[in-house]
């Protein structure tokens, strides 16, 4: 009984044929069948079409998120060409051996694991000047705290938080190479966002200068939840890298008649990076069809947009991290805004620093704080502890958000919990397991605009 209830929760939840049937009484967490539709919401939106931020805006604020302090954002190629071993090591030991308890499995991690994973972060190599190499990403790559695919987590088979996992790097994403594991496997790096361990085969090695001229190209970029490139004819076997919403691909710098073989009449050709034998970055032609969901330069920033955006997305499991080649509450809101040129620090406590119209909602009653929030534009991001949300519109007089959601309770008390595990839409009535209202819940407002 108990399983055909969940099942049953779950179908309402997710908007489902099941849900459609019920007539129009909305699913625990406030939604109707209508409410699915991007364009209800469009519909909804006052001025939905306007554009909040010009292209010049736009860039000029994401110059200034990485100039604001504890955003976590640098501008990769300012970095120096050496780090002093302190430097060096303050950025290696960002992530320091956890206190709380980490299971393999359902096995306790020892002394004696920490001992040897921390001696392959390989520090007594550090030298007194530290050479900064500077690379891109080839394939979408997990970041790690430390260098081991051993996943790490607070509860014993607790698969769906490996507390290893920091984010994922997207193809042509640039890095700064810091330093390499012992066994050679690992370069720890710094992205644009966020720094940790990543696979030393997912990265091609290049001069600053170079990359800055592949960057400085027009390009494509992926509007789409995700697209997968081209069967390539003279390696039809070959890995065929995901590419997900917000990548930048290159355009290639004079479009070929063909690529493998395929015209490229009805296509965009663009470049992906290959990493050579000798780890050294090269650039490889490839046919992005005009039917892929993809656009020459940045689109547009209006709600219209943003709405479309986020709905691509509804549904998709959660993934800690990136986990499970997925995204996770604030991941979700960044790819959205990638799509516009507007590049979002990594975390949810991050986002909230960034230098936008900023209110403080912790000391607000609900009722004023979702007032507040239904004056602001579709995508106004909005975190209470631990999580980022995102304004979606007003509906019957409440405020609705979209948001990737591991689990939540009914508004009653004595509601069970639900694994939403999914991008969802819900009213802010929804709980915590402290039984407090997300709304209640609410410490900041940041409305890019």
């Amino acid at each position: 009984m108990k399983k055909l209830l969940a099942s049953l929760w779950l179908a309402l939840l997710l908007c489902t044929p099941a849900f459609a049937s019920a007539a129009a009484n909305a699913n625990i967490l406030g939604v109707t069948p209508e409410m699915c539709s991007a364009e209800y919401w469009i519909r909804a939106a006052e001025h939905a079409e306007r554009v909040l931020m010009t292209p010049e805006q736009i860039t000029a604020f994401s110059a200034q998120v990485k100039k604001t302090p504890k955003t976590g954002c640098v501008d990769v190629f300012s970095l120096p060409d050496v780090l002093s071993k302190s430097n060096l090591f303050a950025k290696l030991e960002c992530y320091s051996i956890p206190k709380k308890d980490r299971y393999i499995g359902a096995k306790k991690v020892d002394a004696g694991y920490w001992s040897a994973l921390d001696a392959g972060r390989n520090l007594s190599s550090v030298s007194e000047l530290n050479e900064i190499k500077f690379g891109a990403i080839v394939r979408e790559t997990a970041v790690k705290d430390f260098p081991t695919d051993d996943p790490l987590y607070s509860d014993p088979n607790d698969i769906e938080f490996d507390m290893n996992m920091e984010s994922v790097l997207k193809v042509w994403e640039p890095v700064a190479v810091l330093h390499k594991s012992a066994d050679g496997v690992w370069l720890f790096v710094e992205s644009g966002t966020c720094s940790g361990w990543v696979k030393k085969d997912d990265v091609a090695v290049s001069s600053r200068e170079e990359l800055k001229k592949i960057y400085a190209r027009d390009f494509l970029v992926v509007t789409g939840n995700r697209i997968v490139q081209d069967i390539d004819h003279n390696e039809p076997n070959a890995e065929r890298p995901e590419l997900t919403m917000g990548t930048k691909l290159p355009l290639a710098a004079n479009k070929p008649g063909s690529v493998a073989g395929v015209s490229t009449l009805y296509s965009w050709v663009v470049t992906l990076p290959v990493r050579g034998g000798d780890g050294s970055l090269a650039e490889k032609d490839v046919r992005i069809p005009f039917n892929a969901d993809a656009s020459v330069g940045y689109l547009p920033y209006t709600q219209a947009n943003f709405i479309r955006q986020a709905f691509k997305m509804l549904g998709e499991r959660y993934g800690w991290g990136g986990m499970w080649r997925a995204r996770d509450c604030s991941a979700f809101a960044k790819d959205i805004y990638a799509a516009f040129g507007i590049e979002l620090p990594r975390n949810s406590g991050q986002q909230a620093r960034i230098p936008s119209y900023h209110v403080d909602l912790s000391k607000l009653e609900p009722a004023k704080k979702e007032k507040l929030i239904m004056k602001q534009p579709a995508g106004a991001i909005l975190r209470m502890p631990g999580h980022i949300m995102l304004y979606l519109g007003r509906a019957g007089g409440r405020a609705y958000m979209i948001n990737d959601l591991y689990s939540a309770y009914p508004t009653a008390l004595d509601g069970a919990k639900v694994t939403v595990d999914s991008v969802a839409i819900s009213m802010f009535d929804v709980r915590r397991k402290n039984g407090k209202a997300f709304l209640e819940e609410l410490l900041d407002l940041n409305a890019i605009k």
